[in-house]
């Protein structure tokens, strides 16, 4: 039964193989036409070295050469004036097929120095040493490394069965860099893989997925399809989120993958004590640097909120005050942590609103603000240029529910905590098609005359 679910799994890729083999006799005429144009045509011996440098090692299909459709091409364009005899004849199609063939054995060779190249970086478990070893056998006595692939899938779906019967999390983990070196491989999907497992290798970046395959702190549950760092078990983050960990850090170039985790971990336990984090005194250093600021520009701003279904609506008072006691988990905000939103455009305003309604129906009352005082705050909003993973962090789009806390916006959070220390007034963003500001005070705005508007729910809908 093994054998033959090892032979389902390889077929495919024997497939290459197979066809390489069939092409043996190509590589065969090939070198023995241009042995005979190098022994009887000394003039143009140097013009068919190339060809033979190319075709020599596939006699005994043990190299490749990337410079053989370069050399058939110019050797057979010189040769050609030069024998005029049957020989140069048959070169363009003999070497033509040659050609054809290498093609195949080519990709082989740039797949098997793929992988052997994610290995020598990542941090090895025996299962991957044994994967390393048999790879390397494999490519040296067969000419290329499926097979051990195949075998090591086969050894990963029966772990992965087992750990879908026990119930401690610890004892079912596996080494997250066991799973990631999957994704790593140009064709992972026609792999048969364990079930559910292509889900979470797809949601893996091949950057986020080569970080995990260089950690040796970081483990994968196959029954929750999560991983979760050694030293916060109960911490468990989707692939989703370990990419988006891992984009962050593009910003904080000297921050590994681990370090990263770490710290979002210690935000989730506990963020009484972030920035005695290595990680959390960075950020707060590089904010406590920054000497670019806004103000307020001369137009009007709008700020909205949610009317209850059967409650009156909001006095001036009222609308121009952050909202006390806040029941949901804000991008900038904690839950219960009031602070003051406010969109560059009404229809920005009610969007958010809509946003964070979980679907609900309801009214929105609206306003139009004008600034009455100047503000310190600090301009999150612009375009990403390169790989600014951190700004892409901040933007990470999320469903938030009423007292449920947001892992994607711990972060955020934190950033916001650090303004708040350091005496920044608020942070611009950019949300989708429109700019918002975050403040931590309330009393930077008058109501914009004839602009307090109630929108029903059908207004806003489509």
């Amino acid at each position: 039964m093994q054998t033959d679910k090892k032979k389902t799994e390889c077929g495919k890729k024997n497939t290459d193989e197979m066809r390489l083999a069939e092409h043996a006799d190509a590589f065969q005429a090939a070198f023995k036409t241009a042995a005979a144009l190098e022994q009887r045509y000394g003039e143009i011996a140097q013009t068919i070295a190339p060809v033979m440098d190319a075709v020599r090692p596939c006699q005994e299909l043990m190299e490749r050469t990337a410079g053989l459709t370069a050399a058939v091409t110019s050797a057979v364009s010189t040769a050609h004036p030069l024998v005029p005899d049957p020989t140069s004849g048959t070169m363009p199609e003999v070497l033509g097929l040659a050609a054809s063939a290498m093609e195949t054995y080519q990709n082989l060779a740039l797949w098997n120095s793929g992988i052997l190249a994610v290995l020598d970086t990542a941090v090895m478990t025996p299962e991957l040493t044994g994967l390393q070893t048999q790879l390397l056998e494999s490519i040296q006595n067969a000419g290329t490394g499926m097979s051990a692939v195949a075998d090591y899938v086969s050894h990963m779906t029966d772990q992965w069965n087992d750990a879908l019967e026990t119930a401690d999390r610890l004892e079912r983990g596996m080494a997250a860099q066991n799973v990631a070196v999957l994704r790593m491989l140009p064709d992972y999907g026609d792999l048969k893989l364990p079930r559910g497992s292509k889900r979470v290798l797809k949601s893996l970046t091949k950057t986020a997925a080569k970080k995990l395959t260089q950690s040796g702190k970081i483990f994968f549950d196959p029954k929750e399809r999560e991983f979760y760092h050694k030293d916060s078990p109960d911490r468990m983050l989707t692939a989703d989120q370990i990419t988006v960990a891992e984009s962050s850090q593009d910003v904080f170039a000297s921050i590994s993958l681990d370090e990263l985790l770490s710290f979002e971990s210690q935000l989730y336990d506990d963020n009484t004590f972030a920035l005695e984090h290595p990680v959390g005194r960075k950020i707060f250093e590089m904010i406590q640097k920054w000497d670019q600021f806004i103000n307020f520009d001369d137009t009007i701003y709008y700020h909205a909120r949610k009317i209850e279904k059967g409650k009156r609506p909001f006095l001036d008072q009222e609308m121009l005050k952050a909202p006390l006691n806040l029941s949901s988990h804000g991008r900038y905000n904690a839950i219960g942590k009031s602070c003051y939103y406010i969109s560059e455009t009404k229809e920005g305003a009610v969007t958010e609103i809509r946003k964070h309604s979980g679907g609900a129906k309801t009214d929105i009352q609206v306003v139009g603000l004008k600034p009455v005082k100047s503000a310190k705050i600090i301009d999150l909003s612009g375009e990403i240029h390169g790989n600014n993973r951190f700004m892409e962090h901040l933007r990470f789009t999320v469903d938030n529910e009423e007292g449920k806390v947001i892992k994607e916006y711990l972060l955020p959070n934190f950033v916001a905590s650090c303004c708040k220390r350091i005496g920044i007034d608020g942070i611009k963003y950019r949300s989708t098609g429109y700019h918002c500001f975050v403040l931590w005070n309330d009393d930077y705005f008058s109501f914009v005359k004839d602009s307090r508007e109630i929108i029903s729910d059908t207004e806003t809908r489509p």
